[in-house]
């Protein structure tokens, strides 16, 4: 995000009345699909770790790397997205996906791990190709 900081170390601020919005909220979702199939597109932001908490007693058992999304949204605002699933987590990184990548996220659904009893959440994850005219941005390609 190119947001603009300001030196508060001295008295003489800039007032905010005049200041315009810009159209995102920086209180992260966490997404936890429901059904086979959900399907977002997003921006890939980066990895973020953040504190998990046991699903059953509540208490904070370690830090785990989290993915972070920025989402637009039809009214022209965007949301931002977070996903700690190891499988889209290690997809991710295994791939180098560039900040800024374009990405359509598909959920799959929960299928039996091999190597313990438990089930893991599968995706596809699959990169957008942008039409972008002068106006609209500019376009940066990047190998995956």
């Amino acid at each position: 995000l190119n947001i603009a900081a300001v030196d508060l170390s001295g008295n003489n601020l800039p007032g905010l009345s005049n200041a315009t919005e810009v159209p995102i909220d920086l209180v992260a979702e966490y997404w936890s699909p429901e059904r086979r199939g959900e399907t977002k597109n997003m921006y890939f932001l980066g990895f973020k770790d953040q504190m998990v908490s046991d699903m059953e007693t509540g208490e904070e058992v370690g830090m785990k790397p989290h993915a972070h999304f920025i989402e637009p949204q039809e009214d022209g605002s965007n949301r931002t997205v977070t996903n700690a699933s190891s499988r889209l987590v290690s997809a991710l990184k295994t791939n180098n996906i560039p900040r800024g990548v374009p990405l359509r996220i598909i959920y799959l659904g929960k299928k039996k791990n091999s190597t313990n009893s438990y089930m893991s959440d599968r995706w596809s994850i699959r990169p957008l190709q942008l039409n972008l005219n002068s106006k609209q941005g500019h376009k940066q390609d990047h190998k995956i």
